[in-house]
This record gives structure tokens, C-alpha cells and sequence, in this order.
């Protein structure tokens, strides 16, 4: 370096240091420029020769720099001279794509110094790893597959916008939220938070199936791929997922053969089949996993970089070549074309084959929106197309096949409760797809169209079979009545079979319908033949039948006949003898009881005797008027409310003391509380048979004891009269109840009475609608039974007395919305205790019209999930109704934000399944006291 002693300020040291340390100044990279103040260069060193050949001394620092930044050289320049501070700043330099880091100070009093560095190939590192941050970005915008980053503690930071529109659920959504309780299933998330755990301490995770929750509630099937992401100082940042849907499975499967591809297509390396086109220079850029897919190598193929005419000559079908130059011509020059798209064609490989791939494409733009670069990945679709191409050819072949057999295909997707039927299945029906909307149906729109309505069921009962079964392998063959378009009637044969997932549960269901009318019709001809000549036969035979029978039945009737007139001739003596004991008292002490001087107390005991005389007399006449009228069919039914307590009760008090006097006890056994204990009923008829029946135990009983009352059962009341008496011989229990037949058993003759009142009683009981019979043993006693049923839909202690009904009516009425009869019977047995009056329904319409016909209903438990209708519809219909009704939703699903989504739909509260005992009287007994 030439020195300039005179305008330097610099001390001796320094100036030894700059200018005669020259020749070690030229040897260090950095360039080195000393200037006056107004910029005009003094001296250089070495390297500055080397990056500007063309500079000559004596011009000013600002030439060597771009034009664009000469401005901000000048005013940096002007800030150091005024603070002396110095300054740094990036430029580009004269020559095209070369940059510069200079740093600006003062040199002594009159000059200064630049120190620069070349920066060019930084710069060149900086542009590439942009544009690699763009080819991956491209990759996560156009990936049609989950991709989920997790920071270290399992909260969401990234998805794509495949997992995005799919879920449901926006990044905003989701951003910062543990991933965990959005997407995960509560029955997986325990084995999710170790699969976590084990990704962050560097467990890659591979072919790991889970599924995830969309935003409406959706279960979706994942297959996930997994490893940590680490910075560059190797601390653990988080977790990248890489997830594809299983169903979608074998179409990505063939692009990305292993979970590293999967998982490296999302980072740098990228390894799908990946390329890059510039629009500049007409260039592809190739990867390894590129080659790959043609079955080559990039060695094989002269490198990583072709041309786009040598692609297309070497790799590309020639029928599709000129596809693939339309589509590089319209990125570069039709306006408003998407970013993302997709192209479909066909490959060559080397060996000769033809196959097909699907390119994903990214279109990149510059700051001026022009296109300048194409990023893509590929997919080998060959076997998918080859299996498509050869499915098409099946089905047309099965449809050919189907044709000519007439037989109608069909589908059941159970997901979607929807029918796919073919043409040959309208056929059958005399009708066509477009007469009857498409080629698919909803069951009910099945059933109300072709089905027979007699048949209906059994449709229902055989898919309900097919939706329950644990068997794989199930399969029917059914045939049942349809409806032709035309309004006739005819018969198909079906035969379906089912198809389970994974977790064994039914998913669809398919067969084939075959038309069978005809042969049905013939069937049914043949049938009837064969039963005309058959009854012909039987006729014959029955003739012969009938003459024996009418034979046998005259010498049945004459042995009735005789045996009657026997019966009847012991009937009227034991009468006769009934009524004459009763009048020989009457009359003997009514000539008694008219003697003078007769005293006070035998005139009292003497009418109590005529009294008693005159009551027996009565009974029997009544027992004589009533079974004249059994014989004549004249009985009359008076029902109303009666109690059958106080009946039971009355009678108790009439004969304890006749008990007592002989030596009896008499006991009554009553089910029913008092105010529970109301039927409707004849009560007349109802208390003559337990005077019957008690009065016959007392005859019979000498000592011992008599016991009466009744027992519930299911829509009856069973009554039992018991005493400890001399019983009933087993040869006579048959006929006990058979009119007149105590008289010529001599029964009656041994305690008295006219032996009417089991005919009497038993002719009662069946008017009634129940029956009666005994269990005794001679020397052990006797048992009578008889049957007391309640109308339909009652039960034992429903009813009451007007009084005891309005009580009832007070008492606070719910209405329990429950399809399962065991889940009801939980819940009436929770509640059984709380003093309050329970509906039941089955179905959402027979709540809805409960509701309108009690409108004192205080509170609904409603379950959501009903057979007919949704219980939300169910609720929205109850408001509408009472807009202040008070309903506590029930659901077996309890997930998470549910109980948020039902209080804000209306309801008062939330029971999840299984329900609480507790919680749940807990709940019930707060809303029924609220008003």
C-alpha cells in the first residue's frame, strides 16, 4: 500500500500496522478499502483487485456497490463522519447475483475505512433453504393426508388443511388445545398419552391405528406415522403425526411405501416422489424416490436434472405427452389458474410396461404473482387403475350374468341407512329407476313402495337379525310377499349376506332378489289340488266319523237325561226339606210367642229365633232366584269402585264372633294398603262368593282355625279362603262345583243348606272374568281360590276412590322417556320411594301425546336416542307445548361438552349412563319441589 503521511492522524503504531503490514493485509479474505471523507478511495488491499477487476483507483467506494443501496452507503457514510460511531450494512455489489457485508469507521481525522465481506454464497444458502421451505410448505398445503405437529407437551401447534376440511375443525379452532381431549376417544386417549410419551424419548411410532374424533362426534379410522422434531441444538421441540385414513389405505399405500417416506415427505428430505420444474430453464429436478417409482435410477438416467423434452421421451406415454405439455404451457401463461391441482396420466417403465401415476402439483409464484416454478409430488395408481379396469370388467360380466338369471342386486350401507339397487331390481318390480327417484332408497322408502304390509315384519325382523349377529358368516334365504308398481301382488326369494368391520360390527348388507311369483302360483295350484282330493278322502271318512258320534251322543243324552231326573228329584227333596226346617220354626214359635203370661225374655228369645228362621229361609230363597238365573243366562254385572278392604273387613266382624263360639280363630290376610285397595268390580257379587266361601269353612270347621284374604298379581287379584276342616274327599273335588250335585252327595245333607253356593259362586267368578278352584285333602282342611282381573293396563293398587284419586292427582307427576324396559325398570325402582306418580313411554310421539294429556306433568326424563324420533325433536315439541316444561336429558354417550350442548339447548339438566342412584333422586326430588 502507498502511504499518505501528510493526512493521516494516525500514531506511529497505527500507521506501521496499516500501510507496512501490506503484505499480510493482502492475504486475509475481507476487503479493505481506506477513503477520504468524501468517499474517494485511497488505498485497497489485494482482494479487492480480486472481486472488482475492473476497478480503478482513485474512483469513489460507492462505484463498487449496486446502485439501488449507493444511497444508504452515502448516508451512513455522512452519520459516521458527524458521530464517529461506525456502521455496518448489506449491499449488492456492480456484478449480477453478488452480495456484501461492509462495516464503515474513521480513520484518524480525514479518512475512513471499509472492512467487507463476500456474502454471496450465504446468501445463495439462504435462497435454497427458502426455497426449500417452500417445497415443503407445498407438500403440507397439498398432502392429502393428517398432519398434526405437537409441541413437548402434547398441545396442538400445526394441522394441514387436509385434516382440517376432513375434521371439521380449523387450526383456529384447535391451536394451543391439548390434543388429547380434541381428537382423541375417551376409551383411547390412555394409550395415545404412552404413545406420546414414547415418541418424545425418541421411540419412532409406525403402522399405529387410532381413531379420531371429528367436530360433530365422528369416529374416524387412523393408520398414524410419528417421530420427534428436534432443533438444531438437538433439544426436543415436539411431535410430527402423519396419519391416512384406513380406508383410504390402499391408494396411498402405493405412493408411499413405508412410514419413514410417509413421515419425510412432511419434512426436508421429502421422500415421496417428488420433482420441480423451473420455468426458466425448462428443467425437472428429480429425487431417488422419484427414479424409484419408474423402476430406474438417477445414475441410470443421467443425473437429478433433465430437460423437459428428454422426460417426456424417456418416461412419459406418448399418447399422454402432449397433456403434459398443455397443462406447463397453461401455468405459465392462462391468468387465474389454481395453485393446487391435480393430473392423472400414463408412465413407460424400462422394462416396456405401461403404468399411471397421479402428480399433485403446486404452482409458484414470484413477488409479482408470475409463475417461475411447478413443485410436485407423484403417486404410482398403476395397480388402482389396472384393479379398477378390472373390476369394471366384472361387474359388467355380473351384470350380464344377472340379466339373464333376473336377478335384482341390492345394498344396505348401514352408516348412511340407505338401499343401492340395480336396474334389474326395478325390473323385477315393474318399474325403472328414474320412475322412482334414482337407484337409492331409504328403508322405509323400500318398504312403503314394494313391501307387502303383512309382511313388513318379517323384512324387519330378518335385518335386525343381520345387524345384531356375532357371526361373520351370516347369511339368509327368506321369500315374502311384494307389491308390483302396478298395484298386485307378488313373491320374490331373497338371499343377503353381511359384511362386519374390524371391530365385528355389521356394516353392510347385500344380496340378490329373485322374482318367484310364478312358481308360487303353481305352487299354490298344486296345493289346492292336493287338498281337494284329500278332502274328498276326508269326507268320507268324516261321514263315517259322524254317524258314530251322533250314535254315541244319543246314548250320552239319554244317560243325562236319567242321570238329570235323579239329580233333580235329590234337588227337590233336599229343598223341600231346607224350606220346611225353616217354616216348622217360624210357624212353631209364632204360635209360641202369642201364649199370655209369657215373660219378656223367652218373647225376646222367641222372636231372635224367628228372625234367625226367617234369614235362612231368605238365604235360600235368594240362592234358588240366583240360580235361576244362571240356568236362564240372566246375570247382571254392576261394576263400580269398591274396596275390597272394607269388604273383607265387614265380613271379618260378622263372623269372628260365630268363629269365636266355635272354638274357631279366624285370621284375614290383606295385600293392599286401604287406600290402595280399590277394583272396579261387582261389589254385591264379590262379597255373596266370600260369604259363600266363608260360611261353607265355618260349617266345615269344628276347631282350628279359618284364614281369608288375597294376594297381587300380574293384572289380578287372587282371593283364597283356608280352614283347617274336616276337607273334601278327593273323588268329589271334580264335581263340587257342579249344580245340584251336593244333594245327591248327601253333603249338604250332613251340615245343612241347599249345596247352591259353589255353583252360585263359580257362575259369580266367571261372569267376572276370573276362575275358582280348590286344593284339600280329606282330614287336612280345605283351600278355595278364585281370580279377580283388573282391566286392561291396570294393576294391583292403580285405582282408588274418587278421595284417594284426587290424593293421587296431588301428588307431583313425571313422565319417564325410556325405550329399554330394563333401563325404565331401574329408574321406577330408584324412584319408587319418593312420593310422586310415574308415566312411561316408549317412543318420542306417545311422550309427546302423554304431555298433551297431562298437563300437571312436573318433570320429563328424556333419553336422547329414541326409536322413532331424536329426543331434542322430542324436547322442541314438549316446549312448544309448556315453553316453561322442566326435562333432565339422559345419554349413554357422555362426551365431552355434551352436558354444555344440552343446557344450552333448553333442558333444566344432564344424566349420563349408567345413571347414579343417588344423583338421580338427588336431581328429581330438587325439580319436583321448584314449583
Amino acid at each position: 500500500m502507498k502511504g499518505h503521511a501528510g493526512k493521516s492522524q494516525l500514531t506511529v503504531p497505527e500507521k506501521l500496522f496499516v500501510r507496512d503490514s501490506s503484505h499480510l493485509l493482502n492475504h486475509i479474505p475481507d476487503l479493505l478499502l481506506i477513503t477520504d471523507l468524501k468517499g474517494k478511495i485511497r488505498e485497497t488491499n489485494f482482494p479487492v483487485h480480486s472481486n472488482f477487476p475492473d476497478h480503478k483507483p482513485g474512483t469513489k467506494a460507492g462505484a463498487l456497490i449496486d446502485q439501488r443501496y449507493r444511497e444508504m452507503e452515502e448516508t451512513l457514510r455522512e452519520k459516521v463522519i458527524r458521530t464517529s460511531k461506525p456502521a455496518v450494512f448489506v449491499y449488492s455489489g456492480i456484478y449480477p447475483d453478488t452480495w456484501f457485508s461492509a462495516s464503515l469507521s474513521r480513520l484518524g481525522k480525514d479518512e475512513l475505512i471499509y472492512v467487507i465481506s463476500n456474502i454471496t454464497e450465504c446468501k445463495h444458502a439462504e435462497r435454497e433453504e427458502l426455497a426449500e421451505k417452500e417445497f415443503v410448505t407445498g407438500l403440507f398445503e397439498s398432502v392429502q393426508a393428517f398432519v398434526l405437529v405437537l409441541d413437548n407437551k402434547g398441545r396442538i401447534s400445526r394441522i394441514n388443511p387436509f385434516m382440517e376440511e376432513t375434521t371439521g375443525f380449523s387450526l383456529q379452532d384447535v391451536k394451543q388445545k391439548d390434543w388429547l381431549t380434541v381428537f382423541n376417544t375417551p376409551e383411547n386417549r390412555a394409550l395415545s398419552r404412552q404413545k406420546f410419551k414414547d415418541i418424545l424419548k425418541g421411540i419412532p411410532i409406525s403402522r399405529y391405528v387410532a381413531p379420531i374424533l371429528t367436530k360433530e362426534g365422528k369416529k374416524l379410522d387412523v393408520e398414524w406415522y410419528a417421530k420427534h422434531l428436534k432443533d438444531k441444538s438437538e433439544a426436543i421441540l415436539g411431535v410430527l403425526f402423519f396419519g391416512q385414513l384406513i380406508s383410504d389405505r390402499l391408494t396411498i399405500e402405493e405412493a408411499l411405501k413405508d412410514s419413514e417416506v410417509k413421515l419425510e415427505l412432511i419434512t426436508r428430505t421429502a421422500k415421496l416422489a417428488s420433482w420441480e420444474l423451473d420455468l426458466k430453464t425448462h428443467c425437472f429436478t428429480f429425487n431417488d424416490q422419484f427414479y424409484h417409482l419408474f423402476r430406474t435410477t438417477a445414475e441410470a438416467m443421467g443425473g437429478y436434472e433433465m430437460p423437459i423434452g428428454t422426460y417426456l421421451e424417456k418416461m412419459v406415454h406418448p399418447d399422454d405427452r402432449q397433456l403434459i405439455l398443455n397443462e406447463i404451457e397453461a401455468s405459465r401463461y392462462v391468468p387465474n389458474l389454481p395453485e393446487k391441482f391435480e393430473i392423472q396420466h400414463r408412465i413407460k417403465f424400462p422394462d416396456g410396461d405401461t403404468g399411471y401415476v397421479l402428480a399433485r402439483i403446486l404452482l409458484v409464484k414470484d413477488k409479482d404473482n408470475r409463475p417461475v416454478r411447478i413443485i410436485g409430488a407423484n403417486q404410482d395408481i398403476t395397480d388402482m387403475v389396472l384393479a379398477e379396469d378390472a373390476l369394471r370388467k366384472s361387474e359388467a360380466h355380473l351384470s350380464n350374468a344377472v340379466e339373464i338369471a333376473r336377478l335384482g342386486y341390492w345394498e344396505y350401507d348401514v352408516a348412511l341407512n340407505q338401499f343401492l339397487f340395480n336396474d334389474q331390481f326395478y325390473s323385477i318390480f315393474k318399474t325403472t329407476a328414474e320412475q322412482e327417484g334414482g337407484y337409492r332408497l331409504t328403508p322405509k322408502q323400500y318398504a312403503d313402495r314394494f313391501l307387502h304390509p303383512e309382511d313388513r315384519w318379517l323384512v324387519e325382523k330378518e335385518t335386525k337379525a343381520a345387524l345384531e349377529t356375532a357371526d361373520p358368516e351370516y347369511s339368509r334365504e327368506i321369500s315374502h310377499r311384494i307389491i308390483y308398481k302396478d298395484g298386485t301382488e307378488g313373491t320374490i326369494l331373497v338371499r343377503f349376506f353381511i359384511e362386519k368391520d374390524e371391530f365385528g360390527k355389521t356394516i353392510r348388507t347385500y344380496g340378490a332378489n329373485q322374482d318367484i311369483t310364478k312358481r308360487v302360483r303353481i305352487e299354490q295350484k298344486l296345493t289346492e289340488q292336493n287338498k281337494e282330493h284329500m278332502a274328498l278322502n276326508q269326507e268320507l271318512k268324516q261321514t263315517i266319523r259322524e254317524v258314530k258320534r251322533v250314535n254315541k251322543a244319543l246314548e250320552e243324552a239319554r244317560k243325562k237325561a236319567e242321570e238329570s231326573d235323579k239329580l233333580k228329584s235329590a234337588f227337590l227333596a233336599n229343598m223341600s226339606h231346607e224350606i220346611r226346617t225353616p217354616m216348622n220354626g217360624i210357624i212353631g214359635f209364632s204360635k209360641l210367642i202369642s201364649r199370655p203370661n209369657l215373660s219378656n225374655e223367652r218373647k225376646q228369645q222367641y222372636a231372635e229365633i224367628i228372625n234367625d228362621m226367617c234369614r235362612q229361609l231368605l238365604h235360600i230363597i235368594d240362592d234358588i232366584i240366583d240360580i235361576s238365573k244362571i240356568e236362564t243366562g240372566q246375570i247382571n254385572i254392576n261394576l263400580s269402585e269398591t274396596n275390597i278392604n272394607d269388604i273383607l273387613m265387614r265380613l271379618f266382624s260378622f263372623y269372628n264372633s260365630t268363629a269365636a263360639k266355635n272354638n274357631v280363630r279366624l285370621f284375614l290376610n290383606k295385600a293392599l294398603p286401604d287406600d290402595r285397595a280399590v277394583v272396579c268390580t261387582d261389589h254385591t257379587k264379590l262379597r255373596q262368593v266370600l260369604d259363600n266361601l266363608l260360611s261353607n269353612s265355618l260349617k266345615f270347621t269344628t276347631e282350628g282355625f279359618v284364614k281369608f284374604g288375597y294376594t297381587c298379581e300380574d293384572r289380578a287379584i287372587r282371593f283364597f279362603v283356608s280352614d283347617s276342616g274336616t276337607g273334601i274327599p278327593k273323588s268329589l273335588q271334580g264335581s263340587i262345583f257342579e249344580r245340584f250335585r251336593q244333594a245327591e252327595n248327601n253333603i249338604s245333607n250332613l251340615q245343612g243348606g241347599t249345596g247352591l253356593g259353589l255353583s252360585i259362586s263359580k257362575a259369580f267368578i266367571e261372569k267376572l272374568g276370573g276362575k275358582i278352584w280348590l286344593e284339600s285333602a280329606e282330614g287336612s282342611g280345605s283351600t278355595f281360590y278364585f281370580t279377580l282381573p283388573l282391566g286392561s293396563g291396570q294393576k294391583p293398587g292403580d285405582t282408588g276412590t274418587t278421595e284417594q284419586l284426587s290424593a293421587q292427582k296431588s301428588r307431583p307427576k313425571i313422565l319417564v322417556v325410556e325405550d329399554e324396559e330394563v333401563n325404565y325398570l331401574y329408574l321406577e325402582e330408584v324412584l319408587i320411594n319418593l312420593d310422586i306418580s310415574i308415566l312411561h313411554a316408549k317412543t318420542g310421539g306417545e311422550a309427546i301425546e302423554l304431555f298433551k294429556c297431562n298437563p300437571d306433568i312436573r318433570l320429563v326424563l328424556l333419553d336422547i336416542k329414541l326409536p322413532d324420533i331424536s329426543g331434542n325433536i322430542v324436547f322442541e315439541s314438549l316446549r312448544k307445548i309448556n315453553p316453561s316444561v322442566q326435562a333432565i336429558a339422559q345419554t349413554a354417550y357422555a362426551l365431552t361438552g355434551d352436558k354444555e350442548k344440552v343446557l344450552a339447548a333448553g333442558f333444566s339438566d344432564y344424566l349420563a349412563k349408567p345413571i347414579d342412584a343417588a344423583e338421580l333422586i338427588e336431581k328429581v326430588s330438587f325439580f319436583i319441589g321448584k314449583r
